[in-house]
């Protein structure tokens, strides 16, 4: 997907004495913003993650971080990461971070699982092991 001009868009929403192009810019820049949220609920459904959000909510959480023409998947820029990286995209769910903030805690989230898997299968085959007092 091509990225957004913002500074062709700065003028949505306020009064200007000049309103030629105001009405394309406009349109333009929310059929971007739809096409980013239909290919964000796309993968979503893709990974198998429940999706809560309609468009007017996820554009007023992206809104609401102030981050969301800094929004993509390049280094640097900011995505929905979920909490813990459990449950659905809903508005009680998410945070808008880094895509270096998200990586970091899915690896941390990953290795106290392998922890916990590791510890649970020692505990396992050392009671199996064991000699039956029968």
């Amino acid at each position: 997907m091509a990225k957004m001009n913002w500074e062709r868009v700065r003028l949505v929403g306020r009064q200007t004495f000049d309103h030629r192009g105001e009405f394309k810019r406009r349109d333009r820049a929310n059929a971007y913003l739809t096409k980013c949220f239909q290919a964000q609920r796309a993968a979503a459904k893709r990974r198998g993650i429940a999706f809560e959000f309609s468009y007017s909510e996820w554009l007023a959480t992206w809104e609401r971080s102030g981050h969301l023409h800094q929004r993509g998947t390049m280094s640097g820029n900011y995505q929905m990461g979920r909490l813990g990286d459990v449950g659905p995209y809903a508005s009680s769910n998410v945070k808008i971070i880094t895509i270096q903030q998200n990586t970091r805690e899915a690896a941390q989230l990953r290795k106290a699982r392998q922890a916990l898997t590791a510890a649970s299968s020692d505990w396992i085959t050392a009671s199996s092991t064991a000699a039956v007092p029968w």
